[in-house]
């Protein structure tokens, strides 16, 4: 169901996300920032709806003080690439997020992160290793495969806990599972 306040800009409310509300984000090439700035904000863990920018930079700065992050990424690079062109790219805005980046989201916010891909049931979990004692955050991922345009990310919201009227609803805890509401 897609969210009343909300453009759908890659039909992205076609696709299989139940017992969501899809929250679209502009197809700005900042939709993964937004995405993580609203249900980091829908959370709670963050006071006020940071702007995708401010998240990009608090993840690149993470990410170039962790050694092992910076070697991750190095080995990942394709040939001709540095690890300073990398950050340069990904501090533009309009430049896609990675995986890189919603790793460093998980150590950095200290989250676990679900990716739905709107097409298979199970998401695909990106933990950072610590014990992590909150619900994870949500986000749907469209692919080009699924015949939009362009990849491109969504904020999912559990649907017992989405509100029309737009102001932050209490998520589930840990131990309650999001679509139901239940005791997991």
């Amino acid at each position: 169901m897609l969210n009343k306040q909300s453009k759908c800009y890659f039909c992205a409310d076609l696709l299989n996300f139940p017992g969501y509300e899809v929250k679209d984000m502009p197809p700005d090439g900042d939709c993964m920032f937004n995405a993580l700035a609203h249900q980091l904000f829908l959370t709670k863990r963050s006071a006020d709806l940071k702007p995708a920018q401010t998240i990009r930079l608090e993840l690149i700065n993470f990410i170039r003080s962790d050694e092992a992050m910076v070697d991750h990424i190095q080995q990942g690079l394709k040939d001709g690439d540095t690890v300073s062109a990398y950050f340069e790219r990904m501090l533009r805005a309009g430049n896609w997020g990675d995986g890189n980046i919603l790793s460093a989201a998980c150590k950095y916010y200290h989250i676990r992160i679900l990716v739905y891909n709107g097409i298979d049931e199970t998401p695909m979990n990106i933990e950072c290793g610590l014990d992590v004692d909150c619900a994870p955050i949500t986000l749907g991922y469209v692919s080009q495969m699924s015949g939009t345009a362009a990849n491109h990310y969504v904020s999912l919201i559990p649907a017992l806990y989405s509100n029309e009227g737009g102001e932050r609803k209490t998520v589930p805890t840990k131990t309650e599972d999001a679509r139901t509401g239940m005791a997991a």
